[in-house]
């Protein structure tokens, strides 16, 4: 997996990082995405919108990956919103109860304008 980054304002002027995720979110894959959350989390962000547009398979570990993130984000105030899911990864959310805990955007530029 491929993993890209930037940093963008919300509609509020809030720093928020954006995480582009590219191929499968998987045990395997998400060893080198944690790492990468726990960085930004150390240096103060709190605000992340995950680009799932891009990502065609996730597993049990990309899922414990995300609400990693979104507990950290919580803690510190902030958020976590997920863009671009396709119709099976959204089915996955929903039948794990996840998609009553994630917010869930079709463009990056709609989870930076919903706040």
């Amino acid at each position: 997996m491929t993993i890209q980054t930037e940093t963008k304002k919300d509609k509020a002027g809030n720093e928020v990082v954006v995480f582009k995720l590219i191929g499968d979110l998987d045990a395997f894959s998400s060893r080198d995405f944690k790492p990468l959350v726990i960085d930004f989390a150390e240096k103060g962000h709190s605000r992340y919108i995950v680009d799932l547009s891009e990502t065609p398979f996730i597993d049990s570990s990309g899922l414990v990956s995300l609400i990693s993130l979104l507990k950290r984000a919580k803690v510190m105030g902030g958020y976590v919103k997920l863009v671009g899911l396709r119709r099976p990864m959204r089915d996955i959310f929903s039948i794990t109860g996840l998609d009553k805990v994630f917010e869930f955007y079709d463009t990056v530029e709609d989870a930076l304008n919903s706040v």
